[in-house]
């Protein structure tokens, strides 16, 4: 992708378990087996060794990964499960669940999903990246109605997307937007607009 599109107009999110997803993992009891379901061996390590490094320790996490482990095993360690973690979109009917696995599961097993969202340093980088085109975009403009529309427009964006970015990494489905009067001057739309771009920087570091 560099080859076509600049570093400075590239944004990668980093797709990331929610806080809740580990909440829910950490409820196991100590001692129990886990398995951790995915396509590729090198996510399901990354996945236990996320746990351990949020003080889940007393668990034995064991990966089944069906692009990169031989069938009979991956059968054999469904049918000895009784907690299975990953993503979403792999431990529902489209894989987890599909006609293939799911005769091997136990009738009691325990799957917890967890959900992904774009971490908060990588959306920040992109809002931070969108507060500074406008301000820039904006101080060219003359302080007209339109002017000031747009900014009320974006400095609104901008803030619900904050609080979408905080909110949906820990796991939670709504948000409420920091409070914005709708009558600020052309100048001050400016300087919210710096703010913001400062702030969301501030978030970007890990």
């Amino acid at each position: 992708m560099r080859k076509k599109i600049p570093a400075e107009k590239l944004f990668v999110f980093d797709l990331h378990p929610t806080t809740k997803f580990f909440l829910d993992i950490a409820k196991i009891p100590a001692d129990e087996n886990v398995f951790v379901f995915n396509n590729r061996l090198p996510y399901t390590k990354l996945l236990a060794e996320e746990c351990v490094a949020l003080s889940i320790t007393r668990l034995k996490f064991f990966p089944i990964a069906y692009d990169d482990m031989p069938e009979k095993e991956i059968f054999s360690r469904l049918q000895e499960a009784d907690y299975i973690i990953g993503i979403e979109c792999l431990t529902g009917e489209q894989m987890l669940l599909s006609k293939k696995y799911r005769p091997h599961l136990k009738a009691n097993v325990k799957i917890i999903s967890g959900k992904r969202a774009a971490s908060v340093p990588s959306a920040c980088k992109l809002l931070a990246d969108i507060a500074e085109f406008y301000q820039a975009e904006l101080s060219k403009e003359k302080n007209s109605r339109e002017s000031i529309q747009t900014g009320e427009k974006i400095i609104r964006i901008l803030k619900n997307a904050s609080s979408k970015a905080v909110i949906g990494q820990i796991g939670g489905t709504s948000y409420a937007a920091e409070n914005f009067s709708g009558e600020e001057t052309f100048d001050e739309q400016l300087s919210v607009l710096k703010y913001l771009r400062e702030k969301f920087l501030r978030l970007c570091s890990p």
